[in-house]
């Protein structure tokens, strides 16, 4: 489990390709001395195993359903800085909002407006995830635990809805999502809170719950 703060960014040094997954070694932050093998990290937002750890890197493999979701190439990661957070101890602050790696998807981003010191960032994504956001509600952006400022569909494209996101001076600070450029697209993970409530609502309206109990 995650929060969204990101601690540190890591620069992706090697990439090997292998039978419908990569193996990704990745520069260790200084700041990671307590990192073991079999540790959680997310990387961009997407949860992932320390294989192997080496003083300047540490080794992860990512499989064929998370590439399927991130859509992450070879291209896309080569020096790629990533966004890095180790997995919360528990009784720590939690300052976002519980974040669990498992990535929903990929957004499109479709303007950046600079506001002052800060970014208005908006976002294009499919519209079936619309019952999930709502504003004031959270997303993680490439693991970057965020508050939604509006959501709405988008009139000319049927089937998408935007999202504004508002990036302040220590978001941009502190993570790769400072560099984004219109085109680009990003990693969200949606609240779980809102998956698990519309799971349950679904279930509900389809009949699954409560027959055992004759309701």
């Amino acid at each position: 489990m995650f929060s969204g703060i990101i601690e540190a960014q890591g620069q992706c040094v090697s990439i090997q390709e292998l039978p419908q997954a990569l193996q990704l070694k990745i520069s260790r932050p200084s700041s990671f001395k307590d990192l073991k093998r079999g540790d959680s990290i997310a990387v961009d937002g997407v949860c992932l195993t320390v294989e192997d750890l080496q003083k300047p890197f540490f080794q992860v493999t990512i499989g064929f359903e998370t590439l399927q979701v991130t859509r992450w190439t070879p291209s896309f990661l080569e020096r790629k800085l990533l966004n890095l957070e180790r997995s919360m101890i528990w009784g720590d602050r939690n300052h976002g909002h519980w974040v669990t790696g498992h990535v929903d998807g990929v957004a499109q981003v479709t303007s950046v407006i600079s506001q002052g010191p800060s970014r208005l960032l908006t976002l294009r994504l499919s519209s079936v995830f619309y019952p999930y956001l709502w504003p004031k509600g959270s997303v993680a952006l490439n693991g970057v635990s965020l508050t939604v400022n509006k959501v709405g569909e988008v009139a000319e494209q049927k089937g998408f809805l935007y999202l504004d996101i508002c990036l302040i001076p220590e978001t941009l600070r502190k993570t790769n999502l400072s560099q984004l450029e219109e085109g680009d697209m990003v990693n969200f993970e949606l609240d779980q809170w809102a998956r698990a409530f519309v799971h349950w609502r679904r279930l509900q309206e389809e009949g699954y719950l409560f027959k055992e109990m004759g309701s």
